[in-house]
């Protein structure tokens, strides 16, 4: 039996203690999100499933612009089939562009949709992660949101710091190499990073 989950079993808190230790003796395995290479090859599967003949060009486009998991990439060759259909021709590459610009704009999260999400997985309110405030509760939050804006935005360390609470770029740094050391060793953390880097990249 395979069971999916966002966090290890030991954070199962609303299922028996009984089979959350069933579910910790078996093989417990994190899903990273989809690599470029790995997105780029299910394109390429799908496209071949629905006989679509696109230019190599067309699908790496895709890869690299269209966010989400596999639902949204099928989805994406789904409505680029349909006007394939309608216009009797396989568009150029702008055209796919223009076809797909409102996912291409949303491709890249902003730092204020990283805070909302993050605020939201661990309750608590956006505010107090850009407070100069050192709540408890809000620091690894705030720390996790600093590690996802550095791996997800173009921002720099300064910038990153201004909007969390204008901390400066070494507490940035400081609380990325926090985080990344945690995920080694706290496979419940490791899981809820990888599930909001699914969720925003």
């Amino acid at each position: 039996m395979i069971f999916t989950a966002s966090v290890g079993p030991a954070h199962l808190d609303r299922l028996p203690a009984r089979l959350t230790t069933r579910l910790a003796a078996g093989l417990v395995v994190g899903l990273s999100p989809l690599s470029p290479a790995s997105r780029l090859g299910f394109l390429q599967d799908r496209a071949q499933r629905r006989h679509l003949a696109l230019d190599q060009e067309i699908l790496a486009w895709l890869a690299k612009h269209v966010a989400g998991s596999g639902r949204q990439l099928e989805g994406a060759l789904a409505r680029l089939e349909t006007v394939i259909k309608l216009n009797q021709r396989v568009p150029d590459i702008a055209g796919v562009a223009a076809l797909f610009r409102a996912e291409a704009d949303n491709a890249q999260p902003t730092v204020e949709l990283i805070a909302s999400r993050v605020s939201s997985y661990f309750q608590v309110e956006p505010d107090q992660l850009q407070s100069r405030r050192r709540c408890r509760n809000a620091l690894l939050p705030r720390q996790i949101g600093m590690y996802l804006a550095r791996r997800l935005t173009p921002l720099s360390l300064g910038q990153i710091g201004k909007y969390f609470g204008g901390r400066d770029h070494s507490t940035v740094l400081h609380a990325c190499r926090k985080v990344q050391l945690a995920m080694t060793h706290d496979p419940a953390l490791s899981g809820a990073l990888r599930q909001l880097h699914a969720d925003l990249a």
